[in-house]
C-alpha cells in the first residue's frame, strides 16, 4: 500500500509541475493575445477614414476579435491540456500497480488486456445483459492461472434503458471437475460480503462484487489527481482477490 501511495504522490507531483509549466505558457499566450489585439485595433483605426468606418464599428470589430482570440485562452482549464497519450500512460501505471499488488500474493501467471472484457455469452449467463435494450462496457481484463485453474477478472458496467444493472468486478474460475467447483462454491459462499454475489454455471464459479461507476481511472483536477478514489479502488481490488483466491 505504501508503494502505491508513493506512486500516486509521484504522479501528482509530476502533474502539478506540468500544470505550472502550462500556466506559464498560458500567461505568455494571454500577453501575446493582448498585444496582437492592440496592434489589430490600431490598424483598424488607420483604415477608418479609408473605408469610412465609424468609431462604433471599429469598437465592435475589436470586441469581436477579442472574444475570438481571448475566450479560448482564458476559459480552457489547464488540466484539459494533458494529452490523451499521457493519460493512457498514467492509467497503465496505476492499473498495473493495483492489479500486480493483489494478484502477486497468489500467482504470477497472468496478463493484462486493458481493451477487452469477459465474453458476451458469459455476461448473458450471469443475467447482466438479457435483451436488446441492455448493454455493457468494460475494458480491463485479467487472464491467468492459479493452482492449475484458469481464471479471468474484469471491470464490468452493465445497464439497460431503465437502470444500471451492475457496476463492479466480475471474476471467474474455470474448474476441470464439477466436484472441485462445488466444493469451492460452498467454502467461498460462507464468506460473501454484502456487496458480493456468487454464481456457479457448469464447472465455473463467478464472483460479482458491486463497486462504483468508475474504477482504476485517473482524473486530473486543478489541485491534483483523484488520489482518494484510486486508493479506494486499490482496496476494493485487493479485497476482491483475497476473497476469491484464498479458498483455492
Amino acid at each position: 500500500m505504501e508503494v502505491f501511495q508513493e506512486t500516486l504522490d509521484r504522479i501528482e507531483k509530476d502533474y502539478l509541475l506540468k500544470i505550472n509549466h502550462l500556466k506559464n505558457l498560458k500567461d505568455g499566450a494571454i500577453l501575446i493575445g493582448i498585444i496582437s489585439l492592440l496592434y489589430g485595433s490600431l490598424e483598424l483605426f488607420k483604415l477608418k477614414e479609408k473605408y469610412d468606418y465609424t468609431d462604433i464599428q471599429i469598437a465592435g470589430i475589436s470586441f469581436f476579435l477579442a472574444l475570438v482570440v481571448m475566450i479560448p485562452i482564458l476559459t480552457t482549464p489547464l488540466c484539459k491540456l494533458i494529452s490523451s497519450k499521457e493519460i493512457r500512460e498514467k492509467n497503465w501505471i496505476i492499473k498495473s500497480s493495483i492489479f500486480n499488488y493483489g494478484l502477486k500474493k497468489f500467482t504470477t501467471n497472468y496478463k493484462f488486456s486493458f481493451e477487452h472484457t469477459l465474453l458476451e455469452k458469459e455476461l448473458k449467463n450471469l443475467k447482466l445483459i438479457d435483451n436488446q435494450f441492455s448493454s455493457y462496457k468494460g475494458n480491463d481484463l485479467i487472464i491467468g492461472e492459479i493452482k492449475g485453474h484458469k481464471f479471468k477478472i474484469s471491470d464490468i458496467h452493465a445497464f439497460s434503458l431503465r437502470k444500471r444493472k451492475f457496476d463492479g468486478l466480475v471474476g471467474v474460475i474455470y474448474f476441470k471437475e464439477i466436484e472441485n467447483a462445488e466444493d469451492f462454491y460452498r467454502r467461498i459462499s460462507l464468506k460473501m460480503p454484502i456487496n458480493g454475489q456468487l454464481k456457479m454455471i457448469d464447472k465455473s464459479v463467478y464472483l460479482l462484487m458491486q463497486g462504483n461507476r468508475e474504477h482504476f481511472e485517473i482524473q486530473f483536477f486543478k489541485q491534483g489527481i483523484n488520489k482518494d478514489k484510486l486508493v479506494s479502488d486499490f482496496k476494493f481490488f485487493d479485497s476482491f482477490v483475497d476473497l476469491f483466491f484464498k479458498e483455492l
